[in-house]
């Protein structure tokens, strides 16, 4: 092994802040022993002497260089680190596993929360149930987050660009008794949550006007979705259920396996039929809460997921990447279709 200093002794830089040699000890410090009777230093201890470390900066360097490749490798710690700590919750589910938590703070689980954007799941499936539209009604459509031009979106469009525009047109349509009626009967919230909900302007309809829902009852109603357990919307749920579809990376590991962005060997590898998740859901964020909930699909399993985090809408790709994180993906923003 090389054992050479990383500086040669004459060459050693000072530490930082001596420029000067130190002040000699105080007397009571000081040798009494007659300079003729001192021993000089063995080359040993000399040797020694010379490799003790001196600087830090190099090591602290290295560990920042290995931190952030740890990082990168596995976007699980990133998104831990991304979500600020106390003010999110992930609750997930499958057909054989009860609702459970497995992140974030317990306390958040019953809050009350603005449904925000989610609530546009209500609003497509009582256009579709109704007959007002199909998944492939292009409606004229001007949102600011989308830019200033005017542009005709489809439902799954609508849905994964969460226009605004869309729903404040489909709304209208739907009526407020039918809407009303398509709410208490899906069991969305308990009746006594749905009185006054909407005042008599729709613009507040997209993120369900005076509505409040918990993390629960969200992830309740969704998994009562896949279940088929909504007597209400049958024959619009398949419909409904494709428009939710979000885009997946093309190569994605295998759930359990190597994380996303790891090397995987072949045996790690899964059967091509079993390799793509397919990846449904719906964000949200208006109101202090920033939601994803949805679910994946593959192999004619699902796994249902929901993401809330208290904060503004800055907060909404790391909760976007959170979710994917829960199905081994890496979420790319670079993945989202061109606009019409």
């Amino acid at each position: 092994m090389d054992r050479t200093p990383m500086w040669p002794a004459r060459q050693r830089p000072r530490r930082p802040g001596l420029t000067a040699a130190p002040p000699s000890a105080p007397a009571s410090l000081q040798s009494t022993t007659p300079p003729h009777r001192r021993k000089s230093p063995s080359r040993i201890a000399m040797a020694v002497a010379q490799r003790q470390p001196q600087h830090h900066a190099p090591t602290i360097a290295w560990l920042g260089l290995i931190v952030g490749l740890l990082l990168y490798a596995w976007p699980s710690w990133a998104q831990v680190l991304a979500l600020p700590a106390g003010e999110f919750i992930i609750l997930e589910s499958d057909q054989e596993t009860p609702p459970r938590l497995v992140a974030g703070n317990p306390d958040l689980l019953d809050i009350p929360a603005c449904p925000a954007s989610t609530f546009k799941i209500i609003l497509a499936w009582a256009a579709l149930e109704r007959g007002i539209i199909a998944t492939d009604t292009r409606l004229p459509c001007r949102d600011p987050h989308l830019g200033s031009a005017t542009r005709r979106l489809d439902l799954g469009q609508a849905l994964l660009y969460s226009s605004n525009a869309y729903f404040q047109t489909l709304a209208p349509r739907i009526g407020r008794p039918a809407l009303d009626t398509f709410l208490r009967e899906s069991g969305y919230l308990p009746p006594d949550a749905l009185r006054g909900w909407l005042g008599k302007d729709w613009s507040p309809v997209v993120k369900g006007g005076r509505l409040r829902i918990s993390p629960r009852q969200q992830h309740v109603f969704l998994t009562r979705l896949l279940n088929d357990e909504i007597a209400v919307g049958q024959r619009s749920r398949p419909a409904l259920l494709e428009a939710l579809r979000w885009p997946v990376p093309r190569s994605s590991p295998q759930e359990g396996g190597p994380p996303a962005g790891a090397m995987a060997s072949p045996a790690d590898s899964p059967p091509a039929r079993e390799e793509a998740w397919e990846v449904f859901g719906k964000t949200g964020a208006a109101g202090g809460a920033v939601w994803f909930i949805g679910f994946s699909r593959r192999a004619g399993r699902w796994k249902a997921v929901t993401v809330f985090c208290r904060g503004p809408v800055a907060r909404r790709p790391a909760v976007i990447a959170a979710f994917y994180e829960r199905f081994g993906l890496r979420w790319d923003p670079a993945l989202l279709p061109p606009l019409p």
